[in-house]
């Protein structure tokens, strides 16, 4: 199966974000390595240069080369839980989440935090939808303004 939406390159970059983490290897060629990897041993058709392969890759590249920031963007957001102390899946659900806010202006806030919950729902744990919502809205809320797309959002 191809990278075929969006979501499809959300949840791709969510498992080679978690790796990237698992080994503590965050070098975007590493990184895009990895995503080449997941891309053969899952399966998914190969479409170089394809819409959502790039937006995956985009995304991808942005989470680590901006980690640094995020981190310290959602360590302010986070004020009962560091982040060695959330979980892998759920840090990286809401580093994704992150760059999204900070750094892609033309995704509406809302559409990243609903996929972040989406990925939360699909990868995390129980509580993992709650937990990410709150992170990510109080970052929204802290560091991005509002535009009006957000009012009118409803996916990506």
């Amino acid at each position: 199966m191809a990278i075929r939406s969006r979501r499809a390159a959300r949840e791709a970059v969510l498992q080679v974000l978690y790796a990237c983490d698992a080994l503590d290897c965050w070098v975007v060629a590493e990184a895009e390595r990895c995503l080449d990897h997941f891309q053969q041993h899952q399966e998914v058709a190969h479409e170089p240069g394809g819409e959502h392969e790039s937006f995956a890759r985009s995304l991808l590249s942005g989470v680590v080369q901006h980690r640094g920031e995020i981190d310290e963007a959602i360590a302010r957001c986070s004020t009962r839980w560091s982040l060695a102390r959330m979980s892998q899946v759920d840090r990286n659900i809401i580093r994704l989440g992150a760059y999204e806010l900070l750094h892609c202006d033309d995704i509406p806030r809302n559409v990243s935090i609903n996929e972040a919950i989406e990925l939360a729902k699909r990868f995390g744990a129980d509580d993992s939808p709650t937990f990410v919502n709150g992170v990510l809205d109080k970052a929204a809320s802290l560091l991005v303004p509002e535009s009006p797309d957000d009012k009118e959002a409803v996916g990506a």
